[in-house]
C-alpha cells in the first residue's frame, strides 16, 4: 500500500497460503455481512446473491470503503481480480443514497470510461445485472459510434473517452451534473491516444469523485492521476496477493526459447499432445499471422478456431467473443494490431475484455513490452481459477528486457523444460502443411469472412434483395473462395495422430484430458522423468498389436528402433532359405534369388513411376525402346 492515504490489508490469522481462493477472495467476511457493515443498500446485496457472489474479493473489500467515504481512489491490481465490481457496487450505492422520490429515475450523474467498444458492452452488462432490483430508480446504458444511447439519458453512461466528449459537446449543460467519474483500464487510455479526449471531458466537469483502475502503474497512470485525482487513497494489490505468483489457484507462467521456423511445430505439438488443455487464447503479432495459425490448426482439425479480426464489424466481433465465452469456440486467436486512421484506439479489441473460463494463454508471437505481456496473460486465471500462460521466445535479447521488468514486480516466470527435439516425429507433417499456408490462402480466408459478413449483414440485406445480380455474384465468389480455403486447409486424415508418431514421454499422457493440476503437463512431464513420475525407470508397457495391422486403438505399445527398422522386420526374409522350398514362382525370380539380386514388387517402388505406366509406354514407342509393353 502507498503511504499516501493508503489502506493496510486486513490481517487474517487463518489464511492459508497457496489455497485456491485465498489469493483473490476475502474470506474474513461474506457479501451479506459486508453490505450491512458498510450500509450498502439491500437491493444491491440481493443482486449480488442472485449472481451467486458469496464473498468479496480482496480488491473489493479494500477499495469499496474509501469510495463510500467520497474519497478519490487509485486501484492497482492485475486483471481478473474483480476490479469492475469494486467500482460498480459503491457507485450504485451512492446513486441510490441520493436518488429522487419514488417514481422518477436518477438523472445522468456518472460516466464510466473504458478504452474499447467491447469493454463497453461487458461493463454495461455487469452494471445492468446489479440493477436487477433497482432498475426503476437507476438506469445504465452504453454509448459508442455504432451503439448510441437511447432516447433518454441514463443515470450511468458507459463509453470511451471520445464518445463521452461528443456527448458533453452536444449537451454542455450535463457537465456540472456529473458527480462520479470512473476510468477503467487507465494504463491503456493514453497509449490509445485518449489523452486529449480525457482532458476535454475534464474541462466540462465541475466537482466530482474519481476512481482510476489499472493493472499496472506506469507513467501514463501517473499522468492521469495528476489530471483526475485529488489526495487519492491508493489500493495496491501485489501480484502475489492477486494470484500471479504461481501455485494452486494462481497463474502459472512459462516461456520457451525457439527458432522462428519452429513455431508452427511447437504450436501444433502443444495442442495436439495436450500440453495446453481447455479453452485457449492465442496471441499473434498481426492479423496475417493470426490467420496463418488458424489455417495451421484447421488443417489438423484442432476443434473450432476463430480469429478476433478488427476488420469485422463491431457486432460480429462481439458475437465471436460471446461464442468463445459460451464454449462454442475452442481456440480464439487475437492480435495487437489496430486499424490505422480515425478511431484506431478502439480497435485493440482484446484489451481489458473478460474472456470466460480461459484455461491457457499462448503468446505464439512475443509481446513487445512488459505491460502488453501483463494484459495478455491477465485473460486467464481470473476470479481465483487456475490458469497457464506460455510465451514462445524467438528474440532472447528482447525477452530478457521484458523478463527483467516483470520479475521486478515479484512475478515468477519459469523456462519450460521441453526439448523441441522430442517433437521431431511431428515435423514432416507440420512442414507439409506449412507449405500450403501461403499469402494467397490467407487472403482467400480473410475475403471469405468479409463476404460472409456482407451476406449476413442486416444493413446490406435490403440492398442485396433489391440487387439480386450482385447477391448472386457475391455468393458465387464466396463459394469459389471457400473452395480455395478448403483445398488449402482441412484434410481429415491429419486429424488423428498415429501412436508411432507420438513421443514416448507423452504417449500415456494423451488420455489425461482433465489433468488441470499440472500446468503445461507438469512442466513438459518434468524433463528427465517419465509420465509416471519415476526418474530413470522408463515406461513399462505391454507389447500390443501392430498399429499398422489392426484398427484396435491402444496407447501401450513398445516402440523401439527407427521407423525403417520396424518396417523391415515385418517383411519376410529370403536369406538362407532353400529355393526349392519356396512357393512356385517364375524362373526369372528364381534366377535373381540364386544370384542374390533384388526381388521386389510394386510396393518396393514407392515414389517411382510404374513400369507399365502410360508415360513409359509413350516413351518406349517414341524412342523405339525394346522391352515388354
Amino acid at each position: 500500500m502507498s503511504s499516501e492515504g493508503s489502506l493496510e490489508p486486513p490481517q487474517e490469522e487463518d489464511q492459508q497460503q497457496g489455497d485456491l481462493s485465498y489469493a483473490v477472495l476475502d474470506y474474513s467476511i461474506n457479501w451479506t455481512d459486508f453490505c450491512e457493515k458498510h450500509g450498502i443498500d439491500r437491493r444491491i446485496s440481493k443482486a449480488l446473491n442472485k449472481l451467486e457472489f458469496e464473498r468479496p474479493a480482496l480488491v473489493q473489500s479494500r477499495a469499496i470503503p474509501p469510495v463510500l467515504e467520497n474519497k478519490d481512489v487509485l486501484v492497482k491490481a492485475r486483471t481478473g481480480c474483480g476490479k469492475t465490481i469494486a467500482y460498480v457496487v459503491p457507485l450504485l450505492q451512492q446513486l441510490l443514497a441520493t436518488s429522487p422520490k419514488s417514481g422518477t429515475r436518477h438523472p445522468l450523474t456518472a460516466f464510466v470510461l473504458v478504452p474499447t467498444k467491447e469493454l463497453c458492452v461487458q461493463v454495461n452488462q455487469v452494471v445492468s445485472s446489479l440493477l436487477h432490483y433497482a432498475f426503476d430508480v437507476i438506469s445504465c446504458d452504453m454509448h459508442t459510434t455504432t451503439h448510441p444511447y437511447r432516447k433518454a439519458l441514463p443515470s450511468i453512461l458507459v463509453c470511451t473517452p471520445a464518445a463521452c466528449l461528443s456527448v458533453l459537446k452536444a449537451r454542455k449543460d450535463l457537465g456540472p451534473a456529473i458527480k462520479h467519474l470512473v476510468i477503467d483500464e487507465a494504463d491503456l487510455m493514453l497509449s490509445y491516444g485518449y489523452e486529449e479526449d480525457i482532458k476535454g471531458v475534464l474541462g466540462y466537469l465541475d466537482r466530482y469523485q474519481c476512481m482510476l483502475l489499472s493493472a499496472t502503474l506506469n507513467d501514463d497512470v501517473e499522468t492521469l492521476k495528476g489530471l483526475c485525482l485529488h489526495k487519492p487513497v491508493i489500493v495496491k494489490l501485489e501480484d502475489a496477493e492477486s494470484g500471479a505468483a504461481g501455485g494452486e489457484g494462481h497463474l502459472k507462467q512459462f516461456y520457451l526459447p525457439l527458432r522462428p521456423d519452429e513455431k508452427y511445430l511447437v504450436v501444433y505439438g502443444l495442442l495436439k499432445l495436450k500440453l495446453l488443455v481447455g479453452k485457449t487464447l492465442i496471441f499473434a503479432k498481426d492479423i496475417d499471422s493470426a490467420y496463418r495459425y488458424k489455417l495451421l490448426l484447421d488443417k489438423f482439425s484442432m476443434g473450432s478456431v476463430a480469429v478476433l479480426n478488427y476488420e469485422l464489424p463491431f457486432l460480429s466481433r462481439n458475437q465471436i467473443i460471446e461464442s468463445f465465452n459460451m464454449n462454442a469456440i475452442d481456440v480464439l486467436i487475437a492480435t495487437n494490431q489496430a486499424v490505422s486512421g480515425s478511431g484506431a484506439e478502439e480497435q485493440a479489441i482484446h484489451r481489458g475484455l473478460d474472456f470466460v473460463d480461459v484455461k491457457a494463454v499462448l503468446n505464439a508471437d512475443m509481446p513487445e513490452t512488459a505491460r502488453e505481456y501483463i494484459h495478455r496473460v491477465g485473460r486467464t486465471a481470473r476470479g481465483g481459477a487456475n490458469g497457464t500462460a506460455l510465451t514462445l521466445v524467438d528474440d532472447i535479447e528482447q525477452w530478457e528486457e521484458i523478463l527483467e521488468e516483470i520479475e521486478e514486480a515479484g512475478v515468477e516466470i519459469d523456462a519450460l523444460p521441453l526439448d523441441i527435439g522430442e517433437l521431431s516425429s511431428l515435423k514432416y507433417r507440420v512442414d507439409d502443411v506449412s507449405h500450403s499456408i501461403t499469402k494467397k490462402a490467407v487472403a482467400a480466408l480473410r475475403q471469405s469472412e468479409l463476404m460472409r459478413e456482407v451476406l449476413h449483414s442486416d444493413k446490406m440485406k435490403q440492398q442485396l434483395q433489391e440487387n439480386t445480380e450482385d447477391a448472386k455474384a457475391l455468393r458465387k465468389s464466396l463459394r469459389q473462395n471457400n473452395a480455395k480455403v478448403a483445398g488449402s486447409t482441412i484434410k481429415k486424415n491429419l486429424k488423428d495422430l498415429p501412436d508411432y508418431l507420438v513421443p514416448q514421454s507423452f504417449l500415456n499422457s494423451l488420455d489425461d484430458d482433465g489433468d488441470e493440476s499440472n500446468p503445461v503437463k507438469l512442466a513438459a512431464l518434468s524433463k528427465g522423468s517419465t509420465t509416471d513420475g519415476r526418474k530413470g525407470k522408463g515406461l513399462k508397457r505391454k507389447l500390443s498389436s501392430d498399429p499398422l495391422k489392426t484398427f484396435e486403438s491402444t496407447r501401450k505399445r513398445l516402440l523401439t528402433g527407427s521407423m525403417r527398422d520396424r518396417m523391415l522386420r515385418r517383411e519376410p526374409s529370403n536369406v538362407g532359405v532353400n529355393v526349392e522350398s519356396l512357393a512356385p514362382i517364375s524362373g526369372r525370380k528364381l534366377w535373381k534369388i540364386r544370384h542374390k539380386k533384388h526381388v521386389g514388387g510394386h510396393s518396393d517402388r514407392a515414389g517411382q513411376p510404374k513400369v507399365n505406366s502410360l508415360a513409359m509406354k509413350k516413351r518406349r514407342k517414341k524412342f523405339q525402346l525394346g522391352g515388354r509393353s
